[in-house]
């Protein structure tokens, strides 16, 4: 079979016959995972996002769901397509409610969007589901865009004692929190 002949060609270092064997098995059956996997890993390792994708969306044309969610998180990383990958992220948290990284995605890809309030409430549904500095984070920048200022801070506040040394925190504390609203600004000195 094709896809494993691309394997051997991969592990004697002939990258060029395995790229050829994995598009040619992939072209003759769409529904085999194993040189799908093979593509996107290798496009992914080389920083071919788009032809990452490409292969992905190929493959989840034939309903592998195996697909979809790095599907959707490729195309939020390629910055392109928020819309697409909103699509397919949100098929695949339907699929499994506690997909975590999903949820992550989906919040980044709304807040990319510009569709800040959808991004508040799934950062705010990922926090319940795990917390994370990264959450926290990213549910103060959210307030900030929203003109939340007080909720920001508290964000910010709950962050910093979440980890410490999380400097994204810091650096926005002092940017935008101080400068957006000076009669609030005395709270959040200790942060910075």
């Amino acid at each position: 079979c094709l896809a494993w002949i691309g394997i051997y060609y991969k592990s004697i270092g002939k990258m060029e016959k395995a790229l050829d064997c994995w598009m040619m098995a992939l072209s003759r059956c769409r529904q085999l995972k194993e040189p799908a996997k093979e593509l996107v890993d290798y496009y992914l390792k080389d920083g071919k996002l788009s032809s990452a994708a490409a292969v992905l969306r190929h493959v989840v044309e034939t309903g592998q769901i195996w697909a979809q969610p790095l599907l959707g998180r490729i195309l939020v990383r390629e910055g392109i397509k928020y819309k697409e990958a909103s699509h397919h992220l949100q098929i695949c948290i339907r699929r499994d409610p506690s997909d975590i990284v999903s949820w992550r995605f989906l919040a980044e890809a709304y807040r990319k969007e510009g569709k800040f309030v959808a991004a508040l409430k799934v950062a705010k549904h990922v926090l319940e589901l795990e917390k994370s500095s990264y959450t926290f984070y990213l549910i103060a920048s959210l307030n900030l865009k929203l003109g939340l200022v007080e909720d920001a801070i508290e964000s910010l506040e709950e962050c910093v004692r979440f980890d410490e040394s999380f400097l994204p925190a810091l650096k926005i504390s002092r940017s935008h929190v101080l400068s957006s609203n000076e009669k609030l600004s005395i709270r959040t000195l200790y942060i910075v």
